[in-house]
Order: C-alpha cells, then sequence, then structure tokens
C-alpha cells in the first residue's frame, strides 16, 4: 500500500449551517496517511505542496483558491468568496509535488441568509 496525503477539515465543521456573509474561512489539516504530520524543513516540507480549496453547487464549480501553509504543523487556510446561498460542496485537494503523494476529501455545507 503506498501512502498518501489525507485531508481533515478545521473550519468551517463538515455538515456546518453557515451565515452568508460572502466569503468562507476554510482551514485544514494536510498529514501523511501514517498520521505523521507535515513540517517546514522535514521530508515531506508542505511549502513545496499544492494545496487547493473549491466550492462547488449543484456541481459548479463557485469559488476556488489556493490554501497558504501556516508554519504551524501541517496547517493550510484560504478564504473563499461566495455569492450563492444554498447547499454547496467543499473539495480540498492536496499534492506533493516532491514525492508525488497526494488526497483529496470533501465535505457538504449549506449557506443561508
Amino acid at each position: 500500500m503506498s501512502a498518501h496525503l489525507v485531508i481533515q477539515l478545521i473550519t468551517p465543521q463538515p455538515g456546518q449551517i453557515l451565515r452568508h456573509t460572502g466569503s468562507i474561512h476554510v482551514s485544514a489539516y494536510v498529514t501523511l496517511s501514517c498520521g505523521a504530520p507535515t513540517c517546514s524543513g522535514g521530508r515531506y516540507d508542505p511549502r513545496g505542496f499544492r494545496v487547493t480549496a473549491e466550492l462547488f453547487r449543484e456541481d459548479l464549480l463557485v469559488c476556488a483558491s489556493y490554501m497558504s501553509f501556516m508554519e504551524t504543523a501541517s496547517e493550510f487556510v484560504c478564504d473563499l468568496l461566495t455569492k450563492d446561498r444554498g447547499r454547496h460542496k467543499l473539495v480540498i485537494s492536496a499534492l506533493d509535488n516532491n514525492s508525488g503523494m497526494a488526497g483529496r476529501n470533501s465535505w457538504d455545507l449549506e449557506i443561508r441568509p
């Protein structure tokens, strides 16, 4: 079995009903499948990762953003601009360009007035 990246959503909480404010703050942990964290200067340095967050509504891409490494072990963040209310799917993808390891996860969210 090969190693891959695991993505755990910090905020917003999975299934959370969000109030429409025009943006969503997204933060997530990206770790190795063995559970090891990623940290600057380590063998799997997250500064070389490409992590993206995408927001979909009815299978159409609403917005997307690169996530920034926070210099805290394994944590990435971004803000997604939102115009629409209703049910959405948040998809976060990660790729380690050096090792080729990748991961992807998704969560359902609802945005209300």
